[in-house]
Formats: C-alpha cells, sequence, structure tokens
C-alpha cells in the first residue's frame, strides 16, 4: 500500500508513538525483518523523541473498565478518552479524583471539554461556588474557554431553585467578560437565552428589558422565539404590569411574524397563553380564548369578548398539543364554563391524544361547575384509549354531586360506578366517593340503594383487594380509612331508613366486620368514638361529650381485667340506658 520505504517507516513510527504497547513488540520485528531498520548506532526519531525508549510526557494515565476483568491503567492522549475517566469518577461522586486528574492533564492535552464537564456537574448538583472554582482554575492553567463553557454557566445559574443576588451579579459579569474577551469564542442567542432566564427567575425586569433593548432587530444575534418564550414565561403572575408587559412583547413577536422574519412555533404560542392564563381578572382569562382562536384556529366562544380580527397566522396556524388543552381547560374552570371546556375538548382531542394531567384538569372543571352527564361522557369516550386511574373516576364521581335533580345525579353516578368496575378500578376512594354523592342527596332511598350496590365489595376478599390498593392513592391511607368509615357508618344508621326484617341486624354486622378488618390493618386508631355517639344519640341536635369511653389503648393494657371493667362501666354511666344498651350491642 504504502510503496515508499521512507514512508513506510515514517507512518510505523507514528503509529507506535500512538499505540504504544501492543504493536511495540510487532512492529519492531516487522521493521528488522523487511530489512528497513537502521544501520547501527543511529537512533530512529521515536527513541530520540523518547530518550532511551520511554513514553513522551503529552500522555496521561487513566483506567479502562474491562468487564467482569476490572480495570487497567493505559497511557492516552484523546480529550475524549479523558471525558469518559472524568464521567465514571463523577458517577461515583468522586469530584476530587476528577478535579485532579483534569489540573494535571491540562499541561499535556486539550482539556476545555473535560472542564465544561466538571462545572456542568457542579451546577446540576446546586454547588454554584464549586463550579465557579472550576472556571477560574481553567484560566489559571491556561485554557481558554469555548461557547460550551459560557452556556453551562449562564445555564446552571438559571437552573438553580433558589437564585441569590450575588448570583446574577456572577451571571452578567460572566457574560462582560464573553462580550468583552477575546476567548475566539462569538456571543449567540444561546448565551443571551441564557441570561435572560437569570435575569427572569430573579424577576429582575429592568435587566431583562435592557437584555432585550441592546439585541438587533435582525440579524444572527436578533431574538427568537426562544427568546420571547423565556421572556413571557418570566412573567407569569406578577399582576397586571406583567400582562401589559407580556402584551408589548407579543406586538413585537407578531411584527417580526408579519415580516417573516421571526418564527413563532407552538411553545411561544402556549407561553403567551400561560401568561393570559395567570392574569388577575377575567378579562384575560376571556381573551385566552381569543388567542387560542387566532393561533391554533380554534372555534371562537359564544361570549367571547369584542376583539380586532387579526389573520396573521391565516393558513400558518399552529399545531396544539397537550400543554394548549391543559392551559384552556385551566381558563375553562377559573371561568366555571363547561361548555368552554367541552369545546376545546372536543376539537383538540380529535388531534393529539390526551395525557392523564389533561383528563384530570377536565374532570375538575367538570366537578366544579357540576356538570355529572358530561363526566360520564368523556370517562366513556376515553376508557378506550386511554388507562384510566382510580384517581380519574373519583373526580368523575364528584362532578356528580348535586349535578342536575336528585336521581340525575345519583344516576350519573352509577354509570361511573359501572365504568370503573369494567376497569377494575373500585376501590377504596370510588367507594367512598360513591357513597358521599348518594348521601349528598339526602334521600334515604337513595341511600339504601347505594348500600346495596357496594355491598359486594364489603366482602372479605374485597377487602383484601383494597388493601394493596389504597399505597397508590394520592392521599394518606390512614385519613382515607377513617373517611369511609365514618362515610359508611352515616350511610348505615341513616335517619328514615327503612330496613326490612333482618336486614337492619345484617347490616350492622357487616358495618362493624368492615370496621374490624380495616382496624386490622394497623393503619387506624380507634378515635371516632365522637362520630359514634352523635349516631347513636337520641337527640341529633345533642353533641354528647368528647371524651372517650375508655381509656388509650397503652393504659388500657397496663390495668388489670377488673380495673378496665370498672373503668368502663363508670364511663357507660354518663349516658342514658337505652344509649348504654346500643353501644355494649355494637361491641
Amino acid at each position: 500500500m504504502l510503496k515508499c520505504h521512507a514512508c513506510l517507516r515514517h507512518h510505523i513510527t507514528n503509529l507506535i508513538a500512538i499505540y504504544p504497547p501492543a504493536i511495540r513488540a510487532f512492529t519492531a520485528s516487522a521493521v528488522v525483518t523487511s530489512g528497513l531498520a537502521r544501520p547501527p548506532g543511529r537512533r530512529t526519531p521515536l527513541q530520540s523523541s523518547r530518550g532511551n525508549g520511554r513514553r513522551p510526557d503529552n500522555f496521561v494515565r487513566i483506567s479502562i473498565p474491562r468487564g467482569l476483568e476490572g480495570e487497567h491503567m493505559t497511557e492516552t492522549r484523546d480529550p475524549i478518552k479523558l471525558v469518559a475517566q472524568v464521567e465514571r469518577y463523577l458517577s461515583v461522586n468522586d469530584v476530587a479524583k476528577a478535579h485532579r486528574l483534569v489540573e494535571n492533564a491540562s499541561r499535556k492535552i486539550n482539556t476545555v471539554v473535560a472542564w465544561n464537564r466538571l462545572m456542568q456537574h457542579a451546577m446540576e448538583i446546586n454547588y454554584v461556588p464549586r463550579a465557579l472554582r472550576f472556571y477560574n482554575d481553567m484560566k489559571k492553567r491556561g485554557i481558554k474557554p469555548d461557547s460550551y463553557t459560557y452556556i453551562h454557566l449562564l445555564s446552571g445559574f438559571a437552573s438553580q431553585p433558589k437564585l441569590k443576588p450575588i448570583y446574577v451579579a456572577e451571571a452578567f459579569k460572566i457574560y462582560e467578560h464573553l462580550k468583552t474577551k477575546n476567548d475566539n469564542v462569538e456571543l449567540s442567542r444561546r448565551h443571551t437565552n441564557a441570561l435572560l432566564s437569570v435575569c427572569m427567575k430573579a424577576n429582575d425586569m429592568d435587566r431583562a428589558w435592557q437584555i432585550l433593548s441592546t439585541l438587533p432587530s435582525y440579524g444572527p444575534n436578533s431574538p427568537d422565539a426562544t427568546t420571547y418564550t423565556v421572556f413571557l414565561r418570566g412573567l407569569r403572575g406578577q399582576g397586571e404590569e406583567s400582562i401589559a408587559d407580556g402584551k408589548r412583547a407579543w406586538a413585537g413577536a407578531l411584527a417580526r411574524f408579519n415580516r417573516r422574519d421571526l418564527l413563532i412555533d407552538e411553545y411561544l404560542g402556549n407561553a403567551y397563553l400561560d401568561l393570559l392564563l395567570h392574569g388577575p381578572s377575567p378579562t384575560s382569562w376571556r381573551e385566552l380564548f381569543v388567542v387560542a382562536h387566532q393561533l391554533f384556529d380554534l372555534p371562537l366562544p359564544r361570549n367571547a369578548p369584542e376583539h380586532r380580527p387579526d389573520h396573521s397566522f391565516r393558513n400558518r396556524w399552529l399545531e396544539p398539543d397537550d400543554f394548549t388543552l391543559g392551559i384552556l381547560l385551566k381558563g375553562a374552570e377559573k371561568l366555571k364554563d363547561i361548555e368552554l371546556a367541552k369545546l376545546s375538548w372536543d376539537v383538540i382531542t380529535h388531534r393529539v391524544i390526551p395525557s392523564q394531567i389533561a383528563l384530570h384538569r377536565f374532570l375538575r372543571c367538570a366537578s366544579i361547575c357540576h356538570a355529572g352527564s358530561t363526566a360520564v361522557e368523556v370517562l366513556s369516550a376515553s376508557v378506550s384509549h386511554m388507562k384510566l386511574t382510580e384517581w380519574n373516576y373519583v373526580m368523575g364521581l364528584r362532578a356528580c354531586v348535586h349535578s342536575g335533580g336528585t336521581y340525575e345525579s345519583f344516576e350519573n353516578a352509577n354509570s361511573i360506578l359501572a365504568l370503573a368496575e369494567k376497569d377494575g378500578n373500585t376501590g377504596l376512594l370510588v367507594t367512598h366517593t360513591y357513597l358521599l354523592v348518594a348521601l349528598t342527596t339526602t334521600d334515604a332511598r337513595i341511600v339504601k340503594r347505594a348500600l346495596l350496590r357496594i355491598e359486594k365489595y364489603l366482602k372479605p376478599a374485597s377487602l383484601e383487594n383494597w388493601r394493596s390498593t389504597t399505597n397508590e392513592l394520592p392521599r394518606d391511607r390512614t385519613e382515607t380509612i377513617q373517611k369511609f368509615i365514618a362515610t359508611l357508618k352515616k350511610a348505615v344508621f341513616w335517619d328514615n331508613l327503612h330496613w326490612g326484617r333482618y336486614e337492619e341486624s345484617r347490616w350492622m354486622d357487616k358495618f362493624r366486620e368492615v370496621k374490624k378488618t380495616l382496624r386490622d390493618w394497623g393503619e387506624v386508631v380507634g378515635n371516632d368514638l365522637v362520630e359514634e355517639r352523635k349516631i347513636l344519640s337520641d337527640d341529633p341536635v345533642k353533641i354528647l361529650p368528647e371524651e372517650p369511653l375508655v381509656l388509650p389503648e397503652p393504659q388500657m393494657l397496663a390495668m388489670g381485667t377488673e380495673e378496665r371493667l370498672q373503668k368502663v362501666m363508670a364511663d357507660l354511666r354518663k349516658f342514658s340506658p337505652k344509649q348504654r344498651r346500643r353501644f355494649i350491642e355494637s361491641l
């Protein structure tokens, strides 16, 4: 392949210098046997550069993993292998070794990528002083920062959970160093956007406007869609003045969009909608749907405020996404308008698949508006293409409370419970909410129908299934169990509830069994006797004393059997004979 002996000798020498141990013996023997060896007494360029065959000083020793064989030490001049070794040290949180390795390698090879990784890791773990120390050490060793160095530092400041004023000052100091010093790094939009994120997170609007005013109106460093997105997101929840600032920035973006100088994407459109959503008045909430009509070609609501038609996006409409749907549903929830929520849901879900967050927001809006029939319709349509959770059915059942007439709300709850049964999500929280819907009707016949409807879930096998599913609930397990026991007690002891001949005693026994089973889980304390006294009291208005009939469990166990019996009987004397008899029968 290489016919010239001089060129062949030159390439073999370079290969020996770069890949030393494995091919040294082979290459030396090949040179000797091929007749290409130099005469005795003359040293090869490799020997001259190393000095008695020793390796040059511009190599860095690193460890390379070898699977099950552990690691072995090798030497390299490749910056990528150096960064891989730094990553291995950082993965085990050994920052000191990574720093020492990069410091030693800085005298031999290019280590700017390794320094950048050290700074990025320090910012990711919210250790800003360490990142600044790495930045200063890098400059002291003559390593010039590149564009990614400034991006990691400025973005790291913006990602801090608590942005201190000194961090803002350091960010501007680094940004000014980038603009004025000659490090062969050109200022770009990414640097400006990162610094703008720092200002918006620190609520420093004066500096933010100062940054925007210094940017050119067109050209490579002019504001792009990300710049406006960062600015609009930083204005959320700042009051009426922030809405005015956001509209001014949006007007500038629209002007550039009409001049074909700016491309407005979905992120920028959603950022402006989100700004209007966080407005303090219903006016901005209604304007939200007008802007959505202009951006995404959504139907305009019937009660939309007066506005000037804007045809800037005609035939250039943006595509709504799941985040857009969530913003519109939140706006409809604030306006308490289920028609707006239903309109947005029907149009956007034909274009995108809604997420669990969007479905939860729609059901929450239906719950606030008491739109049980709408909740039944959406859940019925969603169960075929979405994985619904128990919490989705709970929100749907809450929408049935006072939705229409007494029987209409209960029938809607029955429909949702049937969907939950088909989907296998009839857990403790769903059953509890279903009972609450029946209790809110204040109709004894409906309460009895609800109890008979959930009787099959009160069997021991179903209760054991509840025990495994209550750990996945979004609320405290103990609190959920206590509320279910109290709700079941109210339903069983409901006034004017007519039972059959043996139904009352059967339900009393069933209630005690359920109560004992849930308490046996070890999660519920027996501190609900006050509620029981309210139910057993003859006068529904009179509330009996709140002191318990028995002592707490540790003190009772410390007493003897005779002492505990005397204590219970002494407490029972405070009540009427009828109340004592009912209480003893319930034990």
